[in-house]
């Protein structure tokens, strides 16, 4: 399927995932949490207390 306009220059990776309306989490090779979007916090917050 081909693409339909143009991203603007200046968009910033980091605002575009967490623009995305799912949760995306980003972790390293032993499962630590590097980055999460709005979302993913959004959701962690409801199931964990943080300390």
């Amino acid at each position: 399927m081909a693409s339909i306009g143009k991203l603007p220059e200046n968009i910033s990776l980091l605002h575009a995932l967490d623009s995305i309306g799912e949760n995306i989490i980003v972790a390293d090779v032993d499962y630590n949490i590097a980055w999460m979007n709005s979302h993913a916090t959004e959701l962690f917050s409801k199931v964990i207390t943080w300390d």
